[in-house]
């Protein structure tokens, strides 16, 4: 009889716990051949017609992808506090590379599906914490987003995650690291 209990307790706590977790949604990806360089695309137009003559990728970079390889995932906890250091919100957001390029900027972006694990509940009180009480109404939550980051032989630099309530991330510096890496080495974006 004893055995049965802890076993019912045990199923039915495992159970709660798995009731919790956010589950990501599945995202295809894939590990398609790598474009040779990221560049900036420039277009000739024809100034009596305006048609587009040619288009030309300058600036070419030699393209890599050690940190967003496709279909490497990549999971955060993310922890949202007041000026009082009280925790508003703990959640997991959810990274991965697609291999595809981002539709916004595809000459020069690749595209990384970001998923946000987030209690409806919550919201109220996270947006009493918004830093700009102005966009409030504008603010929709969403599960999920895509964005764009850059890797190349020359830097790594991303989008920060900014929706949901890091949406004031926008306004501050982007993630952005210029190789080579060596110590004490600086650069201002």
């Amino acid at each position: 009889m004893m055995k049965v209990l802890i076993l019912g307790i045990a199923i039915i706590l495992s159970a709660c716990v798995e009731a919790q977790v956010h589950k990501f949604e599945i995202i295809e990806c894939t590990n398609s051949i790598l474009p040779e360089f990221d560049g900036q695309v420039v277009s000739l137009i024809d100034s009596n017609t305006g048609e587009i003559l040619k288009d030309t990728l300058v600036e070419k970079v030699e393209k890599t992808r050690n940190i967003f390889k496709p279909c490497r995932q990549y999971i955060y906890t993310a922890i949202y506090r007041d000026k009082n250091n009280n925790v508003i919100s703990d959640s997991k957001i959810w990274m991965m590379s697609t291999g595809r390029r981002w539709e916004y900027q595809p000459e020069k972006q690749d595209e990384v599906v970001v998923q946000f694990a987030f209690s409806k509940e919550n919201i109220p009180e996270i947006k009493k914490h918004y830093v700009n009480k102005k966009i409030l109404e504008s603010i929709t939550f969403s599960d999920q987003t895509t964005t764009g980051i850059i890797e190349n032989v020359k830097e790594v630099w991303m989008h920060p995650f900014r929706s949901n309530q890091y949406n004031f991330t926008e306004v501050a510096a982007f993630p952005h690291v210029k190789y080579p890496l060596e110590i004490g080495k600086t650069w201002t974006s």
